[in-house]
């Protein structure tokens, strides 16, 4: 804990909020490890679901929107302020990418 507080302060993030987070991340991910330690001691069986956990399907899409909307947008600005517009091909393109790997997982789960 106290590192990822070090390397996050080192970094400029000082805001509470992502201590906050890194901390209940950190908590949840012990409380994990515990409970498989548990269950090993045990002898019991460890459920897949609690080695990986089930994401969410629509994650790739959502994020890959977000980011070429963002992109559009930036360019969009960039323009308007006599900035180099091909800046916004950064997200944009990185959000193309995203659309692409759920479309690929989307087509090869069924």
């Amino acid at each position: 804990m106290l590192a990822a507080l070090a390397l996050g302060d080192c970094n400029g993030f000082d805001d509470p909020e992502v201590a906050i987070i890194l901390y209940y991340k950190h908590r949840k991910l012990r409380m994990t490890h515990a409970t498989i330690a548990a269950l090993a001691e045990k002898g019991l069986p460890v459920p897949p679901e609690l080695l990986d956990p089930p994401r969410r399907s629509h994650t790739g899409l959502r994020g890959g929107l977000v980011l070429v909307a963002l992109g559009i947008a930036l360019s969009i600005f960039l323009q308007e302020v006599n900035v180099p517009w091909s800046i916004g091909l950064i997200p944009g393109l990185m959000g193309v990418a995203l659309l692409i790997a759920w479309a690929i997982e989307t087509h090869s789960k069924g």
